[in-house]
């Protein structure tokens, strides 16, 4: 066998792998480049943002009037007297339409209070929503007794003038009672005691006067003395 021969046989192999692999490869198809795409997005982590909280540490009988809350601005006390006690709650005797608010700069929020309040002597109490600043103009639910064992009563107040908006009866209390208030632009939505109890929807003046308002609270209206914690202002 000459060397020229010996090269042929060597190079056959190799050209029946390179035919094989052109055949593959025409069996599936050409083969292209592509470009590979990113996508980047804002998502949210499911955390509330908190806009004003207060536990009402402090000395007793402390006024919370201009008092800095833990987060947030200061309280402003539209009415009644409203003072820290020994356990650490803020309480609000013997008035009508007792309210204090605080600045929040948000409409649509959640609020959220504790009270304490056996609703006996006519006893109420419950939270003020969309308020302006000196809590001369604005929305309040409170719990009292009546309507079946006991009934919520959302009410506009606008200076001295009170309207009743919404009562809804059959609502028993407890010894604390837990509030939850969720603003939703006209939406009004009431949970107590871990249940909705309450919803209402604002429109025509009362949605343009008392919807953009930001400040919110606390209220009590002709009770005995109704003690407040654990105070929250959150995003929905």
């Amino acid at each position: 066998m000459t060397a020229r021969t010996g090269r042929r046989l060597l190079l056959l192999p190799l050209l029946l792998a390179v035919f094989a692999g052109a055949a593959n490869a025409a069996s599936i198809g050409a083969v292209t480049s592509t470009r590979l795409s990113g996508f980047a997005g804002t998502g949210t982590s499911g955390a509330k943002t908190v806009y004003a909280s207060d536990n009402f540490t402090g000395a007793n009988n402390t006024s919370i009037s201009g008092r800095a809350l833990v987060l947030g601005q200061t309280w402003v006390v539209g009415a009644g007297s409203w003072r820290l006690n020994t356990s650490n709650q803020v309480q609000s005797s013997d008035v009508n339409d007792g309210r204090a608010v605080t600045a929040t700069g948000q409409a649509n929020v959640r609020i959220i209070v504790t009270t304490t309040d056996t609703g006996a002597g006519g006893r109420t109490s419950g939270v003020v929503l969309h308020s302006d600043a000196t809590a001369t103009r604005y929305l309040s639910v409170h719990w009292q007794n009546g309507g079946g064992g006991g009934q919520l009563v959302l009410t506009k107040h606008d200076g001295a003038t009170a309207t009743t908006l919404m009562t809804v009866g059959g609502v028993s209390t407890s010894n604390p009672a837990t509030w939850s208030v969720a603003l939703n632009g006209a939406g009004i939505v009431v949970t107590f005691n871990g249940t909705v109890r309450l919803s209402y929807t604002l429109t025509g003046t009362n949605l343009t006067t008392f919807g953009p308002l930001t400040s919110h609270g606390l209220f009590n209206d002709n009770a005995g003395t109704v003690r407040f914690d654990d105070f929250r202002v959150e995003s929905l």
